[in-house]
């Protein structure tokens, strides 16, 4: 999964935001990291239902800190995670509801 996040840092998955702490920083390495084992993973497999999960309260957690990813103006390409704005997405805490 390393080697997942750098490629993904480096093709600039992750905006580069600035003035933050450590912990600040994991959490955005991890988003990254969670998103891209969500999106890449088989929508059978338990394993990215669990990587889902964790990129959706890993957002929250980044949006308790002042972290937003994408803006109301831009398309799904554009967006990146950033101090948020006034127009900014603001991740909402996730509902793990028992089925």
């Amino acid at each position: 999964m390393k080697i997942a996040l750098c490629i993904a840092l480096w093709l600039g998955a992750a905006s580069p935001v600035t003035a933050q702490d450590d912990e600040t920083t994991r959490l955005l390495e991890d988003v990254v990291a969670l998103d891209t084992s969500c999106r890449g993973g088989s929508g059978n497999s338990e394993e990215t239902w669990k990587a889902c999960g964790a990129r959706d309260y890993v957002s929250y957690l980044l949006s308790e800190r002042g972290y937003c990813f994408g803006k109301e103006d831009q398309a799904g390409f554009e967006m990146e995670w950033h101090a948020c704005t006034g127009n900014s997405f603001i991740s909402s805490k996730p509902d793990f509801a028992s089925p």
